[in-house]
């Protein structure tokens, strides 16, 4: 399991969020359900990180897979 953090911002408003995204495979994808459309993005990936496999973890995986900060 990997935590995967991007900083997004949003090119017209210039604000940047914090994504973060929990996920199995080894290569993050950009979650495109966060996304708009007719809007234009800029996006940094920070880092991916392998996370201990704790039970915690796999239902954070599970069920939140994306949180916006």
């Amino acid at each position: 399991m990997y935590k995967t953090i991007w900083y997004v911002t949003e090119l017209e408003t210039h604000t940047t969020k914090k994504v973060i995204y929990y996920h199995f495979g080894k290569e993050p994808k950009f979650p495109t359900s966060y996304m708009k459309e007719d809007i234009a993005y800029e996006i940094e990936m920070c880092f991916n990180l392998a996370l201990l496999n704790t039970p915690k973890i796999f239902f954070k995986c599970l069920i939140k897979k994306v949180v916006d900060k």
